[in-house]
């Protein structure tokens, strides 16, 4: 059953025939009564804002704000072993960006045939006969940077977050141009297909290598926009990107590195306790002569004692460098192998103790940063 009625999931999530929860489908741009099955048609005028958007497309609405934004990108300035400690207040900012970034998911049926190989590259069985439906999910814009960052968030979305963008308030919310959806599937979709095609051959011959040529029939195309914040910020005059996936919050971005950190190395770690060994090792020389000038020929260097063995052995004799073997190699490898890990810790936490400062500055109002939203 179809109906011509516009009737949004969003607005009344209910069927005008039986009453049955909608669901909208945005492949087809309708909602779909999950009880009786009827399907109602969307309406299709674009948005006043938007030009450039297709006006049959779906969008998964917004629900962060500027502030959740601003405090994950705090958080992860301040975080990470080897970012710089005041990065947060000697970076630059440009301005915060709230983006619809426009994919196309593509669906259809792949025909053709498929060779496979053993480990030295021969052909061991040519020619296999190979079908199946692919379902992908590409980028539909023009930026390369823009499709790194965010594919991934779109790939993993769950799609029945979409709802019709004519349904959904776009304002302040910049829609980046998209690319023609042959481009797309020739930059993007084609290579996801054949990639999970070669997955699925491996998987299933998992002992020999595959390569595949195939023909794709394409069923149905249809578009999306993915909700995402961006901003840049400039550190010691190179920029870095910051995405942030508006469904999971998740970030993808970059963190300078800071070259001037000097964290404890195993080696000096083995060299400061090999010291206090040395020490240890000539002290106990200069104990076994104290003991002689006090007690004379009870306790000299030639005497026969209980305590002239091991401990207090003639130098150069065999107990004096078995101790040297004690105090320079095996007590300093011993320290460095349990204690390093602590030095490590402890350094690296002094340098965290600063960022989360920085952090509570910024909360308290004491210190601000230059982050404003573009309107």
């Amino acid at each position: 059953m179809e109906s011509n009625t516009a009737q949004f999931a969003g607005a009344t999530n209910a069927c005008s025939n039986c009453g049955g929860t909608l669901e909208y489908d945005f492949t087809v741009n309708a909602n779909k009564c999950l009880y009786c099955g009827s399907v109602f048609k969307i309406n299709q005028q674009p948005a006043a804002n938007a030009d450039s958007q297709a006006p049959d497309a779906g969008c998964i609405r917004f629900k962060n704000n500027f502030d959740g934004f601003k405090g994950a990108v705090i958080l992860f300035l301040t975080s990470g072993k080897q970012t710089p400690v005041n990065l947060l207040f000697e970076a630059s900012f440009l301005q915060v960006e709230q983006l619809y970034i426009p994919f196309y998911q593509f669906t259809g049926i792949y025909d053709g045939y498929y060779n496979s190989l053993d480990k030295h590259g021969k052909v061991i069985a040519q020619n296999t006969p190979l079908n199946g439906e692919y379902a992908v999910t590409a980028y539909g814009g023009y930026d390369e940077a823009e499709g790194k960052n965010v594919m991934d968030f779109a790939i993993a979305a769950n799609k029945k977050l979409i709802a019709p963008i004519t349904s959904t308030g776009t304002d302040d919310v910049y829609l980046t141009d998209n690319a023609p959806e042959a481009a797309a599937w020739e930059n993007f979709g084609k290579l996801q297909a054949a990639a999970k095609v070669y997955r699925t051959l491996n998987e299933a011959d998992a002992g020999h290598q595959h390569n595949h040529y195939l023909k794709y029939h394409a069923k149905n195309t249809s578009m999306f926009y993915y909700p995402v914040w961006r901003t840049t910020y400039i550190y010691m005059g190179k920029s870095y990107n910051i995405y942030m996936d508006d469904v999971s919050g998740e970030l993808m971005a970059d963190r300078p590195v800071d070259m001037g950190l000097c964290p404890p190395t195993r080696g000096a770690t083995f060299k400061k306790n090999a010291l206090v060994g040395l020490g240890i090792w000539f002290g106990m020389l200069v104990l076994r002569a104290a003991l002689t000038a006090i007690a004379g020929s009870k306790f000299d260097i030639y005497a026969t004692h209980p305590m002239n063995n091991i401990a207090f052995s003639n130098p150069l004799s065999l107990y004096w460098y078995l101790r040297g073997m004690v105090f320079l190699v095996i007590f300093p490898t011993l320290m460095a192998t349990v204690f390093y890990p602590g030095a490590i810790n402890r350094y690296y936490s002094k340098l965290q103790n600063f960022r989360q400062r920085n952090q509570d500055l910024v909360a308290s109002g004491r210190k601000n940063i230059a982050f404003n939203l573009d309107h």
